[in-house]
């Protein structure tokens, strides 16, 4: 595998902010979610963050730039080089779960250079969870052997653009790989890519989705709900950004309501509704 360089992942944000007591409060983050109405959730995963990365190489080892990629992907014009770290250069895996990770992208390889050449790309950066026994709190529960693995949650191609919901989910299968699951609204699964399901969402506004977290009912949608989920992903289908470029996402967590503080619900028109309170009692 060859050294090169990776985008890291950009942190997600909360969607409240905290006071000075760093409790829950109803004032948004990112002010331009409050005008969207339709989120998708995905279960966030409480693990460790995996990159894997497969982008074109000449025959010298150099990264190949988008406006100077080949007419022709063969082996004769192109390599391609695979490389795999943590959410940081400096980031240490554990050496079971490189191992792991090594393998899946020798697996993935044949498959991923398809999809370089197919779509006229230079690389594909794969974003997800290092995960299972030993990694975070009760992760063993996660996975019905209680080992490690590597769930994907984002896709980033040419090192500037996001794949939406329904292509990340494509590429996670043609590379073998496991892919987040999606929440309905009852906290049942709207969508499991890793079981054959078909692409279903289950949609719903900030304050339907809150509701589901600060419940502390929320169970994980792997291994038949084992452990309490550590929270959700809100997501759009398409990705959507605001005047900054930032990307339109927000994490929502069952502990941020551990704390209690008051969060805004909203109606069907995106507008503030109502405050509600929670003191912190749940049932974990």
């Amino acid at each position: 595998m060859t050294t090169l360089p990776m985008p890291g992942y950009p942190k997600i944000e909360t969607l409240y902010q905290r006071d000075a007591d760093f409790k829950v409060t109803s004032v948004l983050r990112q002010p331009a979610l409050e005008w969207i109405n339709g989120w998708l959730a995905t279960e966030k995963i409480d693990g460790t963050n995996i990159r894997l990365d497969f982008r074109l190489t000449d025959g010298d080892g150099c990264f190949i730039a988008p406006q100077d990629r080949p007419e022709d992907y063969t082996e004769a014009n192109v390599r391609m080089a695979v490389n795999i770290g943590g959410r940081t250069a400096k980031a240490q895996l554990p050496g079971d779960l490189l191992a792991i990770l090594r393998g899946l992208a020798e697996a993935a390889s044949p498959s991923a250079f398809e999809i370089l050449s197919e779509f006229g790309i230079v690389s594909l950066t794969v974003y997800g969870e290092g995960y299972g026994a030993g990694i975070q709190k009760d992760g063993a529960l996660y996975r019905p052997d209680g080992d490690k693995g590597f769930i994907a949650f984002d896709v980033l191609v040419n090192d500037r653009t996001w794949l939406g919901e329904e292509s990340i989910t494509e590429t996670a299968i043609r590379l073998g790989l496991e892919r987040v699951p999606f929440y309905h609204l009852s906290g049942a699964a709207a969508f499991m890519p890793m079981e054959g399901h078909p692409f279903g969402l289950a949609y719903g506004d900030l304050g339907e989705w809150t509701d589901l977290v600060s419940s502390g009912t929320l169970r994980s949608l792997l291994n038949g709900g084992q452990r309490q989920a550590e929270g959700i992903v809100l997501r759009t289908l398409e990705p959507l950004f605001d005047a900054r470029g930032h990307r339109l996402v927000a994490k929502i967590k069952v502990e941020d309501f551990r704390q209690g503080g008051i969060y805004a619900t909203f109606g069907a028109d995106g507008q503030r509704e109502a405050l509600r309170t929670y003191d912190g009692r749940l049932d974990i």
